[in-house]
């Protein structure tokens, strides 16, 4: 077969309805949304917790424990970079925030899109902007 002939057979197939409303599916897509921005949600929740935590406790070695300069230069980058990532996680919550409630379809879904499209982005750059800065920071600290 060639591409016109496969050309055909799609076109001449009967078009098939829904098996459900489209009432129905526009709902499940919505309850599926929420659910993904809920579990975002409870992600950067603790992303953020972890990151205070680790302020605190790098704040607790800068100031009582750390004696030398390098130690206390490395205390100050993971301090710096647990800033930066609790800012790079709301940042890119907030400049993705869901359709509003009265929004067609095609815009709940380009907002959405957007959203995901965020995410994947920060999980591919993962390395850079959120291991890396950490891993200097403790690196330099231990080195101290």
């Amino acid at each position: 077969m060639n591409d016109d002939e496969l050309k055909q057979l799609w076109q001449q197939q009967p078009l098939r309805n829904p098996d459900k409303p489209p009432e129905q599916l526009v709902s499940a897509m919505q309850r599926q949304t929420t659910r993904f921005r809920r579990t975002l949600l409870a992600r950067d929740g603790l992303e953020l917790a972890a990151c205070a935590v680790v302020i605190l406790i790098f704040g607790i070695y800068y100031f009582a424990l750390s004696q030398t300069l390098m130690s206390r230069l490395g205390d100050l980058i993971v301090i710096g970079s647990s800033i930066f990532i609790a800012w790079k996680l709301v940042h890119t919550r907030r400049s993705h925030s869901p359709a509003p409630p009265g929004a067609t379809v095609v815009e709940s879904l380009r907002a959405e899109l957007g959203a995901v499209r965020a995410q994947s982005q920060l999980l591919g750059s993962i390395l850079w902007w959120y291991l890396l800065p950490l891993a200097i920071g403790i690196l330099v600290c231990t080195w101290g």
